[in-house]
């Protein structure tokens, strides 16, 4: 069985739930709408190569920040 962590979506919600970064913090670091955030972490809708760039620098700056 493969690792859970290899879905980009996985890993994105795990590092946000971890590191205690909301749906909130996240949009407002990514430039995403909250509603969006929260369909994308709900897997509603699909996680397109900029949203998860986006999702991706927003929870890295948010980790290095708490650093």
């Amino acid at each position: 069985m493969a690792n859970k962590l290899t879905n980009p979506l996985t890993t994105i919600r795990v590092a946000a739930e971890v590191h205690g970064i909301d749906s909130v913090e996240l949009a407002a670091r990514s430039g995403l709408h909250p509603v969006q955030i929260s369909r994308i972490l709900n897997g509603h809708c699909r996680l397109t190569d900029n949203a998860k760039s986006r999702l991706v620098d927003a929870i890295g700056a948010a980790i290095k920040e708490a650093a």
